[in-house]
């Protein structure tokens, strides 16, 4: 299992538009493929399965907290509503 720091750097690396493993630029303005920078030696253009899980645990754990917020954002609107009406009799 990810741990809670592995997920949120996941989760802010997908909110800031990361790029992709191997996409963008390099070191010192580089390319990724530029043989020159150091980036090309660090950089995978397949990320490892390892690296796929995290990513898709963060995706999964951020999804599961957006429908717990919407499902407790639509709870409360029922309990106004359910005031509402009682108020109004």
């Amino acid at each position: 299992m990810l741990s809670q720091v592995e997920v949120k750097v996941a989760e802010e690396e997908e909110e800031e538009g990361s790029l992709p493993v191997g996409v963008g630029v390099g070191v010192n303005g580089g390319s990724p493929g530029d043989p020159s920078s150091p980036s090309h030696l660090q950089q995978d253009p397949y990320p490892s399965f390892s690296e796929q899980l995290r990513i898709a645990m963060a995706q999964s754990s951020k999804e599961q907290e957006d429908l717990e917020r919407r499902w407790r954002e639509e709870e409360e609107e029922l309990q106004r509503i359910l005031q509402l009406s009682l108020t109004d009799k």
